[in-house]
């Protein structure tokens, strides 16, 4: 379902961003320069905690994932924001380490106090904060994951890119996967750490078994699962072109 709502979103954006890269590209710029000084990035979280004042029954605000679904638009424009300027990506790599310490400690936080909130539906001070702290810590630690991933992934290397070609089709798999090795692993009667284990251990290898042998090698299978399509194959016999001196 969330794939469905990640294309209607783009079609939804495309006008706005076809127009952000076009007529817009000097507005788009003067944002991406503002948002690259110092930590001003991390403001994109505010209007993401704004939404939280919308009522529960406004379009789009049924959760999937933890978030609502029109949380998962405005992560999208976000994306294309932050994709669309080198200065912005390069201000979000130098920032990593604060964002990541930054984000746990937030997201940490959150955990212990809304545990301690004895019912979350009724506005309250601990309410409010433990939502913002979720917001905010959750917008950081994105961040600083792409942070990371630009300093220390930005490589080309054989097992980099085969993990890039296998996202797509993993996380399709993944649900459907997981859920029928727990219903057997949870028979066994193993102590919940070696049942986490297991379900972790088997539900990965199972993936990856069906990625590669059911669909990586066949074009059909690649094109149900969004991947492009396998190069062709040189004739059998067929010589490369010599260069003509």
């Amino acid at each position: 379902m969330y794939l469905l709502y990640l294309f209607l979103f783009s079609i939804l954006l495309y006008p706005l961003l076809r127009w952000l890269k076009g007529n817009g590209g000097g507005f788009l710029s003067r944002l991406d320069g503002w948002l690259s000084k110092s930590v001003v990035v991390y403001i994109l979280a505010l209007p993401i905690l704004l939404l939280y004042l919308l009522p529960s029954d406004f379009p789009l605000m049924d959760e999937n994932g933890g978030w609502p679904y029109l949380f998962y638009l405005v992560f999208t424009l976000w994306g294309f924001v932050i994709i669309s300027d080198e200065a912005l990506r390069d201000r979000i790599r130098q920032l990593r380490w604060v964002s990541l310490t930054v984000g746990l400690a937030l997201v940490a936080g959150f955990s212990i106090i809304y545990n301690q909130i004895a019912d979350p539906d009724i506005m309250s001070p601990a309410v409010i904060l433990a939502g913002s702290m979720r917001t905010f810590g959750g917008w950081i630690a994105v961040l600083a994951f792409f942070g990371l991933a630009m300093q220390y992934l930005n490589m080309r290397t054989a097992r980099l890119d085969y993990a890039n070609e296998a996202v797509l089709p993993f996380y399709i798999l993944h649900q459907t996967v997981i859920l029928a090795v727990g219903y057997f692993v949870l028979q066994w009667g193993l102590p919940d750490v070696l049942e986490w284990a297991a379900v972790v251990v088997i539900s990965f290898a199972t993936i990856m078994v069906i990625y590669e042998y059911l669909v990586r090698r066949w074009n059909v299978m690649r094109f149900l699962f969004g991947m492009k399509p396998l190069p062709p194959r040189p004739a059998e016999g067929a010589t490369q072109p010599q260069l003509v001196r």
